[in-house]
């Protein structure tokens, strides 16, 4: 066991590497966009440590690839795309799981072949299973066909809008949810929170979490409902 997670930490360490380069970007650099220190860019780069789920979700948010590859689990890079099968990666991968995990998923029944074969845009999926999977990732069915235009990456501009609103900075954001100030600044930039950091974020804004993954289709209906708590 100990020698396969060396395996995926050197192979981690490669791609972190080969990203970082690929942007011209120094390890600083890197490590001010994504929240973190230089010194752990460091520790990454030379495999001798593992990034927590946190911080890999967003360093291949922040790259526009997926945890697996950057985990060496997949060999091709895979940016997102604006499809169907785009959108249901992207939501899975928000969910921090593989795509064998969400096969496994008796909630869906959907085959592991299935899974990529969608996520591949090499078959399309029922519109049952397109109901299933947009219940399962709690987004509208409309956005996974691309049909409603609110893709739910939109969670950094919904955080810093209530934010603002709540008179919250971001460094006490952070210190509520146990990040640094940096990594605040990353996601309101862009990059994606995981589930488990948006849960406790849209705890201390005092909404829904699911909200955050709209986004910002239902910041209206938030603010409605705070005004006249």
């Amino acid at each position: 066991m100990k020698k396969a997670n060396n395996g995926v930490r050197e192979r981690f360490a490669e791609r972190l590497r080969e990203l970082r380069a690929q942007c011209g970007l120094s390890q600083t650099e890197l490590a001010d966009k994504i929240g973190i220190s230089r010194g752990s860019i460091s520790y990454y780069e030379q495999a001798t440590r593992t990034p927590d789920i946190e911080t890999l979700y967003v360093v291949a948010s922040y790259f526009e690839v997926s945890v697996e590859w950057m985990l060496g689990i997949e060999n091709t890079v895979e940016k997102s795309r604006n499809t169907l099968g785009g959108r249901i990666q992207r939501q899975r991968i928000k969910k921090g799981m593989t795509r064998g995990q969400l096969a496994d998923d008796p909630a869906l029944g959907i085959g592991l072949n299935e899974l990529m074969l969608y996520e591949q845009d090499r078959k399309e999926p029922k519109i049952e299973t397109i109901i299933k999977l947009a219940r399962y990732f709690e987004v509208t069915t409309d956005y996974l066909l691309g049909t409603s235009g609110k893709d739910s990456n939109g969670a950094g501009s919904v955080i810093a809008t209530l934010r603002r609103e709540k008179g919250i900075t971001q460094q006490t954001l952070a210190d509520s949810v146990q990040v640094t100030r940096q990594m605040i600044s990353a996601i309101e930039g862009g990059a994606q929170p995981s589930v488990g950091l948006a849960k406790k974020i849209a705890e201390v804004l005092n909404i829904e979490w699911s909200v955050l993954f709209e986004g910002g289709q239902k910041h209206g209906q938030v603010s409605q409902k705070n005004q006249r708590a």
